[in-house]
């Protein structure tokens, strides 16, 4: 199958239904047009290396590109996530996350195998905190995913959900906790089948710096450098996944699968005698000293500015440790003729975050080439219909709010220096 939102622009929706050559769509219209009174024959043609379904995934063209999936590996995450979450046949899990975003999956089929139940949100109250608690509450809810800034807001303004576990993912997680709600960080690529690692945050504790966690079952980890080469614990090089939940690649595009999709050269072959299939995330991660996965940043987030690398997910993390910060995200924003590096931020409740300060406990941590020039404090930060941070949208930032602060020449060579700009 191969869902598509709704909400999506049309043009996107017609493309998806074309690209996929989708023999039936089922929709609200085939559902009323449907007689279901009648008894069917079942229809299993399902194999372990067939396709389970495809999820369409932005593109570096501008066209979404399908990531296919098999049955084996939707298995295996189905089972992963029945052990993650210790779910039983007691559990009720709730459906927050849009069913065009892989993250659906981890909500509704495993619950569904156990034999617990599954419960929809209805679309009204998905952006409405207080229904949501109070759909919790109604539904006696067990427990459910949700994207990152959901899961930070839900958890930082209500210390009563009746839930015994949240698992959060799309984003890195950062500042949360709770007294009676395990937290269940999780991680992973469309193309590796929803989940390839989880990080538990037990009740009552605090996680300064949140992992990504320890990798799921029948599968691997490994971190590589430019020339794909192993890593040691604690360097940090690009994350690739191997194992049973590696997808088959992308529909119809043989050269982009090939960039991204490979045969494992760090295991044997498996007991099909065939080789193993990895998958190159361009994220950058490094084990910490518990034998842990920690995410950093994407790789084609890597921005240069006045001849200086810089990793964004650096500056963010950074400005998520400042004080009543809850998001952050830094770009780099054309302001006149020159690159500025530019820092969007949401605070806890009303708070008012001071960006002088904030700059000043940036300038404490980074390079000074890495602290932002200009700050913006949101309301909330703007989402995909998947509940990432949509860098696109992001308000412009004034001009005039750049910081500059005269500094007199401290000696005669600037004094030198100044009077010849003086000149210009």
């Amino acid at each position: 199958y191969v869902p598509i939102d709704l909400e999506y622009p049309e043009e996107r929706q017609q493309y998806m239904l074309s690209d996929s050559e989708a023999k039936v769509v089922v929709d609200g219209q085939f559902i009323a047009e449907t007689d279901f009174s009648q008894d069917a024959t079942s229809i299993d043609l399902s194999t372990a290396d067939g396709l389970a379904y495809m999820i369409y995934t932005s593109g570096s063209t501008g066209k979404p590109k399908g990531a296919m999936l098999h049955q084996v590996g939707l298995w295996n995450f189905i089972n992963a996530v029945i052990d993650m979450e210790h779910l039983t046949a007691d559990d009720r899990i709730s459906g927050h996350r849009s069913f065009s975003f892989d993250a659906h999956i981890e909500d509704l089929f495993p619950i569904l195998t156990v034999g617990g139940s599954f419960h929809l949100m209805p679309e009204s109250i998905r952006l409405d905190l207080a229904a949501i608690r109070d759909f919790l509450f109604e539904h006696q809810i067990t427990g459910g995913g949700y994207a990152t800034p959901m899961a930070t807001l839900l958890l930082n303004t209500y210390e009563d959900l009746p839930v015994r576990f949240m698992t959060a993912g799309g984003e890195k997680l950062t500042d949360v906790y709770s007294d009676h709600i395990e937290i269940i960080n999780v991680y992973g690529p469309t193309e590796c089948t929803v989940d390839t690692s989880y990080y538990r945050i037990q009740p009552g504790c605090r996680v300064s710096n949140i992992p990504i966690g320890q990798t799921v079952a029948n599968c691997y980890h490994f971190i590589v450098d430019n020339k794909g080469r192993l890593l040691p614990c604690g360097a940090v090089g690009e994350l690739c996944f191997a194992g049973v939940q590696v997808g088959v690649g992308y529909w119809q595009q043989p050269e982009l699968t090939v960039e991204v999709f490979c045969d494992c050269p760090f295991l044997p072959l498996g007991t099909d005698g065939l080789p193993v299939r990895m998958y190159y995330t361009r994220d950058l991660c490094r084990w910490n000293d518990e034998g842990q996965l920690e995410f950093l940043g994407r790789i084609d987030d890597q921005v240069k500015l006045r001849g200086y690398r810089i990793e964004l997910g650096e500056i963010e993390s950074c400005a998520s440790k400042f004080e009543g910060i809850s998001q952050a995200v830094a770009v780099i924003r054309p302001i006149g003729n020159t690159d500025t590096l530019c820092l969007y931020y949401t605070a806890d409740g009303d708070t008012a975050v001071n960006a002088d300060e904030l700059r000043q406990f940036l300038s404490r941590m980074l390079a000074e080439y890495m602290v932002p020039a200009l700050y913006m404090q949101l309301d909330a930060l703007p989402q995909t219909p998947n509940g990432k941070v949509d860098r696109r949208r992001l308000p412009a930032i004034e001009h005039s709010q750049l910081h500059t602060d005269y500094v007199a020449p401290r000696n005669e060579l600037e004094k030198l220096i100044v009077s010849g700009f003086e000149r210009c």
